[in-house]
């Protein structure tokens, strides 16, 4: 009985060692990417939604290290060319894709290096984003208020599995059903109402 529950303490014992260690690099991780880096807007020079609308930069963590690791657009595509042509764009290096910040960032310095909206529902889908409906594509943007142009692809999770990241530990813990992963993933560009600027891109999850 005493060996067993010794077992049993060890095992408690263990388990909150690695979730301190966890805890322990995230708040390492916050620390650097908030306080001790700088955050470079990278080329093309990436902006957001409160960048746009608020003139601040508010960016997550995520952000700041994704900006990091994607600087530029050859970072961001297969070829790692820095001077790609319009089919090398289309290649998104996917595997290197492992959270929504670094998909945003991506997708952002690559339609802005495409130069307008007439490119944005070709590569989305060719990334795997499609849309079932006329309209929120390229020949059929949504319209807000203040003119600006909408696009955006749908990605099914429920039928593709997630599109991201495309394998290892990360990929098979995010589909166990109990971390709720989403059945709908969606890229939203956002762009100025001649559609000759990309202003933003939005990342969107459906859950149920």
């Amino acid at each position: 009985m005493r060996k067993t529950l010794k077992v049993i303490v060890y095992i408690i014992l263990g388990l909150i060692a690695i979730y301190l260690i966890i805890y322990g690099f995230i708040l390492a991780r916050y620390v650097w990417y908030t306080y001790l880096v700088d955050t470079e807007l990278g080329e093309p020079k990436y902006q957001n939604f409160q960048i746009v609308n608020n003139g601040t930069r508010p960016f997550t963590v995520s952000q700041r290290a994704a900006l990091r690791k994607f600087p530029d657009v050859a970072s961001c595509i297969e070829s790692k060319s820095s001077n790609p042509t319009t089919e090398q764009l289309m290649q998104m290096n996917w595997s290197k894709m492992k959270n929504s910040a670094q998909v945003e960032i991506c997708t952002f310095r690559i339609l802005a290096t495409l130069g307008d909206i007439s490119y944005s529902t070709p590569w989305l889908k060719q990334q795997g984003f499609t849309n079932s409906s006329s309209q929120w594509t390229n020949t059929n943007p949504s319209i807000s208020s203040d003119d600006r142009l909408s696009v955006s692809g749908n990605w099914n999770t429920r039928e593709n599995g997630l599109r991201w990241p495309e394998s290892g530990l990360k990929r098979q813990i995010l589909s166990l059903p109990i971390m709720w992963p989403p059945y709908g993933t969606s890229i939203s560009t956002t762009w100025s109402p001649d559609g000759t600027e990309l202003l933003y891109v939005d990342i969107g999850q459906t859950r149920l």
